[in-house]
């Protein structure tokens, strides 16, 4: 069970679900700032808390894959 975990988290198709959501997340926060300003595209987005935990994702991911 924690060897699937593993191999899920390290996995190449996780990362490019991460690299997708992460290259959505900032598209959506290029409108959100065109209508809401800065502050808005950082309150809604780049400040949120699952924003912070796909990043996590993403770093725990690539240093993974980098040693695997």
């Amino acid at each position: 069970m924690m060897k699937k975990f593993i191999d899920l988290l390290f996995s190449m198709r996780f990362t490019a679900v991460l690299f997708i959501t992460i290259a959505v997340a900032i598209g959506a926060a290029t409108f959100v700032e065109n209508d809401f300003g800065t502050q808005g595209a950082r309150a809604m987005v780049y400040n949120a808390t699952w924003f912070e935990i796909v990043i996590a994702l993403f770093t725990l991911n690539l240093a993974g894959n980098i040693f695997r």
